[in-house]
């Protein structure tokens, strides 16, 4: 007896095919029946229809359950011939609901973030597909690059794939990755996304625009920059150790790079002190960066002679 496998995913359409052509030109096809499993009764529901037309005879059944996966037999019944008979056995393919990423002790990121981690920080991420027949394949991508391919079935008869991502560097911030669950070419794969955050400590600092001298008594604004902080690095201002308040700061949109600007009056007994920007992230208060600018004061003597006076400027 002809055997044939039909697979169907679950939800769809399943067609099985049967042969009722008529063995001679003279005979006629009298009668199909359908049988499924080891019953004899025939098939008598609404979800299956048989169609007959040019593209040949089946049986067609709506909405697939899983219930449906079954051997089904075809009976054929010619006015002149002897009745033929064939088999279809019929694969249902259960597509895998979306998987579920878990984060380091069991916790579930929320709207696909986790984090926010250190660099040298190491985590695990366990993907998770709980539905699925057969059971599917479970990876883990990064930037449509697969990093692992090692999944196991627990014995609930789920299927696993933990990840162990690090030691994080500065480059993983932001990184995009992708758990896909997928168990047959029919079935959709279905995915899961989280993006990773971190802190991370501001990379440098440094002063802008040349290091010239300063007037005694006369206002005088100079600015810092800082990049590579996450969240953005806060500046503060010093001079020996007295913090200077008279500071404005903005953030670039990125939040990356943060620029200060300080106003002071320097005086003559300054002239040789440093003025020094200092960087922190506030999320790493041990990770402090500064740079410092060196003060050079002049300051303005009035000569007078024979009348007139004269501007005399002399570095302090």
């Amino acid at each position: 007896m002809l055997l044939t496998q039909e697979y169907a995913v679950a939800g769809q359409s399943a067609e099985l095919p049967c042969d009722v052509t008529p063995p001679s030109r003279s005979d006629r096809l009298r009668l199909v029946l359908w049988y499924h499993g080891t019953g004899g009764t025939p098939i008598y529901t609404t979800r299956v229809t048989f169609r007959l037309g040019s593209k040949g005879a089946a049986l067609v059944i709506s909405q697939v359950k899983a219930s449906d996966q079954q051997l089904y037999r075809c009976r054929v019944d010619f006015l002149q011939s002897p009745t033929r008979n064939s088999r279809v056995n019929l694969t249902v393919i259960v597509p895998p609901e979306t998987p579920t990423i878990y984060e380091g002790q069991g916790r579930m990121p929320g709207e696909g973030i986790i984090g926010p981690y250190k660099e040298g920080d190491t985590t695990r991420l366990l993907c998770v597909a709980s539905t699925g027949r057969p059971h599917p394949n479970v990876t883990w991508w990064r930037d449509n690059a697969l990093v692992d391919a090692t999944w196991a079935t627990t014995e609930e008869g789920a299927t696993e794939n933990q990840l162990t991502l690090g030691p994080l560097r500065r480059a993983d911030l932001g990184a995009v990755l992708t758990c896909w669950s997928a168990n047959h070419p029919l079935a959709t794969p279905r995915s899961a996304t989280v993006t990773v955050t971190m802190i991370l400590k501001p990379l440098t600092v440094s002063f802008l625009g040349a290091n010239l001298p300063l007037s005694a008594g006369r206002r005088h604004q100079l600015t810092c920059e800082t990049v590579g902080s996450r969240p953005a690095a806060i500046i503060t201002w010093w001079m020996a150790d007295s913090k200077l308040t008279e500071v404005t700061q903005r953030v670039t949109d990125d939040g990356n790079r943060t620029v200060s600007t300080v106003t002071l009056t320097p005086q003559v007994g300054h002239s040789g002190q440093s003025v020094k920007c200092r960087a922190v992230n506030t999320d790493l208060m041990a990770e402090v960066i500064e740079q410092s600018w060196r003060l050079t004061i002049y300051c303005e003597y009035r000569i007078y002679e024979n009348g007139s006076h004269h501007l005399l400027e002399v570095q302090m």
